[in-house]
């Protein structure tokens, strides 16, 4: 599947636009992830993108996981975050091999898709038992927090 961060220029403008982005937004999550107070620290990132953020999340002492659709998000998240886990996949199907005690989204990647059923199947699939442990969080970045548990 082809998606509009599949271009290389897009990869190399990305990081440029949302640099001053990456650190807050972090440490917002972090904040909201210790309040709640998840028995891990494995972290799932779902559309990644460049993969900047993730080193923060590290730094922070997570273990990260990050996901992407785009190939050239994933070679320009390589680069960016080497010690990280990184994976090619489509949030409305990905299973992970491992179970996570929180995801975040922090990508406009979750309204880009097209239709009701595609939306409902990623929230569905972030909520499988099979992809979460038993305290899970979601972050979605217009600053919502779901906690279930």
């Amino acid at each position: 599947m082809y998606t509009m961060y599949d271009s290389r220029s897009q990869t190399d403008i990305y990081d440029i636009l949302y640099r001053n982005h990456y650190e807050r937004q972090v440490s917002l999550f972090d904040r909201l992830i210790r309040k709640h107070n998840p028995p891990g620290n494995r972290l799932l990132d779902m559309c990644c993108g460049t993969g900047t953020h993730l080193n923060i999340y590290k730094e922070l002492g997570y273990d990260v996981t990050g996901v992407d659709l785009s190939e050239a998000m994933l070679d320009k998240a390589k680069k960016n975050a080497p010690s990280v886990t990184l994976i090619r996949g489509d949030m409305r199907s990905f299973v992970p091999e491992k179970k996570f005690d929180v995801i975040t989204c922090s990508s406009f990647s979750i309204m880009e898709n097209t239709n009701f059923d595609d939306l409902t199947a990623t929230f569905i699939n972030f909520f499988k038992e099979s992809v979460l442990n038993n305290f899970p969080i979601l972050i979605y970045w217009n600053c919502t927090i779901i906690p279930f548990g």
